[in-house]
């Protein structure tokens, strides 16, 4: 009974690990600094999350664009009402300290990318590109969990889906488009003195 139990046991094991090969057969692979850099954006996670094995890109129009943009009005009109309420106000209020509290919060967008960079990273979201596999060995985040798509997820599973990871031309700037419980966000990261930081995230 033992034995037809093993029996039956590793041929399951078999049928899934073959499932997992045909899915990511043929896929183009990522490099070693993309391992870094997905790294680097999966230590923002505390909690268990599930993370999709195949990276697909979305084809994005011009929502990368809009949502950027919006940041970096938001911060203007802070900031704005910041400085009125410091010029016009001799006593410090709540409601000042709060309008700089916020502008300073911001600021992070507002020389975040020139435009060249805007229009290379919009270029390159509007393009379609072949599907990645991601190694499951390479993650190095012992909360995350790697998942195809015939895998069955607790009901409170956290699923991220990367669909893209796109450089600027001088390769010290990535903007990686994803998905985390099906909303679209992008994480942007910079090189600083030869390694990978997270910097911002923001939604559409």
């Amino acid at each position: 009974m033992i034995r037809g139990y093993l029996i039956k046991l590793t041929l399951l094991v078999t049928l899934i690990s073959n499932a997992s090969a045909q899915e990511t057969q043929g896929l183009e692979s990522l490099s070693t600094e993309e391992y870094v850099i997905v790294n680097v954006f999966l230590q923002g996670f505390e909690s268990i999350v599930y993370l999709k094995s195949i990276i697909e890109p979305i084809p994005d129009s011009k929502s990368f664009n809009i949502g950027y943009g919006k940041k970096v009005k938001l911060y203007t009109s802070f900031k704005n009402l910041c400085n009125d309420h410091l010029k016009n106000k001799k006593v410090l209020d709540y409601e000042t300290n709060l309008a700089c509290s916020m502008a300073e919060t911001l600021s992070v967008y507002e020389h975040l990318f020139t435009k060249k960079e805007l229009s290379h990273f919009q270029e390159q979201l509007q393009n379609q590109k072949q599907p990645k596999n991601i190694d499951p060995n390479r993650i190095e985040q012992i909360n995350v969990k790697l998942v195809t798509e015939k895998s069955i997820l607790p009901k409170k599973g956290k699923l991220i889906s990367i669909h893209g990871i796109y450089p600027n031309k001088k390769n010290n700037k990535v903007l990686i488009k994803y998905s985390y419980n099906d909303k679209i966000l992008y994480q942007v990261l910079r090189r600083e003195n030869g390694w990978w930081k997270n910097i911002i995230n923001f939604e559409n």
